[in-house]
């Protein structure tokens, strides 16, 4: 546990932001552009492009915002809610991958992609929810808890469903991809009755018969 000092950085300062209701907005369920508009209304040239629109900066963003605007530093609960929520953020961007490589793979878009993408990014905003709860509790209590971030296993093919111990695949998907090893398998098994007798490079006996005969050039 580390001690921190309160101060007035739940309370307005001269009608600028402070760090408790920027953390609000950065843990609303919107996007990140959305939870840093403000810093917009700041001079030209204060702000890259890369803290404007890129989540990983946000606290190198936060942090100026406060020394710009005489309320000091970025408090240790603010850099633990940071950590948290990009954690959160990482396991929505590697779910959307998942989506998309379905997507890829296929000749049509899969017709669960959309919601696969959605789940996605509802556990991801009920997370940030959850985190911004812990960083209050510790602005009110003054007391930065250590929390770790387990990160939770969910299935490799639909990306959404989590695992159990020992578990590759979800039911679902396991099934799914039962079946689909079945239909391979009896298509090979057709394939292969199809070229039964057939060896590979000669030409079958009961088509030998009707080969034209070749006479040799010193027969009669």
């Amino acid at each position: 546990m580390t001690q921190i000092s309160l101060g007035s950085r739940m309370e307005s300062v001269d009608g600028t932001l402070t760090e408790g209701k920027i953390a609000e907005l950065y843990g609303r369920p919107s996007p990140y552009w959305r939870s840093v508009q403000f810093l917009s209304e700041l001079p030209n040239g204060s702000f890259s492009f890369n803290e404007l629109h890129r989540p990983e900066r946000w606290r190198d963003a936060v942090s100026k915002y406060l020394e710009l605007t005489g309320q000091g530093g970025i408090s240790r609960a603010a850099g633990q809610l940071f950590r948290l929520i990009e954690e959160a953020r990482r396991e929505f961007r590697d779910a959307q991958e998942r989506a998309w490589d379905a997507r890829k793979i296929l000749e049509q878009t899969p017709a669960d992609y959309d919601l696969r993408e959605l789940a996605a990014w509802f556990k991801f905003c009920k997370e940030k929810q959850k985190f911004l709860r812990l960083y209050n509790d510790a602005m009110q209590f003054g007391v930065v808890k250590r929390v770790k971030h387990n990160k939770e296993r969910l299935c490799s093919d639909c990306g959404t469903k989590p695992l159990l111990r020992r578990q590759r695949k979800c039911d679902v998907c396991r099934r799914a991809s039962r079946r689909d090893s079945n239909r391979r398998a009896k298509r090979r098994f057709k394939r292969k009755q199809l070229t039964a007798g057939f060896s590979r490079g000669k030409t079958p006996k009961n088509e030998r018969s009707a080969l034209p005969v070749r006479i040799g050039s010193g027969s009669n």
